[in-house]
């Protein structure tokens, strides 16, 4: 039987783990709980990432006026809006008698399809973002 230790790296911010020492690097420069990431989205579209402080204070409560306040100030990203959400702490799971409840009303997954159908429309008529 043959036994090979091999090196494991996870992330400084989320504990997410690779085998590949690149990988990583890669994931933290935009991992959602790195306060001093850089967004691929916004990147991808020639926006700066908008600070983390700045889109937490925006956020406020969480209810929809500050998701809103969010969303204008990162022109719609989703990755951007999530990690504030993250950042805010408001996001907990909370059991009640109807299973569990989300303290934050946001569908990544529908708001990032929603953001790849706008990118690809604007790229199938030739604009660029």
């Amino acid at each position: 039987m043959k036994t090979k230790m091999r090196p494991r790296y996870y992330c400084d911010h989320c504990g997410k783990g690779s085998g590949s020492p690149s990988a990583m690097r890669r994931h933290e420069l935009h991992c959602i709980s790195n306060p001093n990431r850089i967004c691929g989205f916004c990147s991808r579209i020639g926006n700066e990432t908008v600070p983390i402080t700045e889109l937490v204070k925006a956020l406020g409560k969480g209810d929809a006026a500050g998701i809103c306040a969010v969303k204008i100030m990162c022109d719609e990203c989703p990755a951007c809006t999530l990690a504030a959400i993250k950042a805010s702490g408001l996001q907990r799971n909370s059991a009640d008698e109807e299973g569990l409840q989300f303290h934050v009303a946001f569908d990544y997954k529908k708001a990032k399809e929603d953001w790849w159908s706008t990118e690809n429309d604007a790229r199938r008529d030739g604009a660029c973002l």
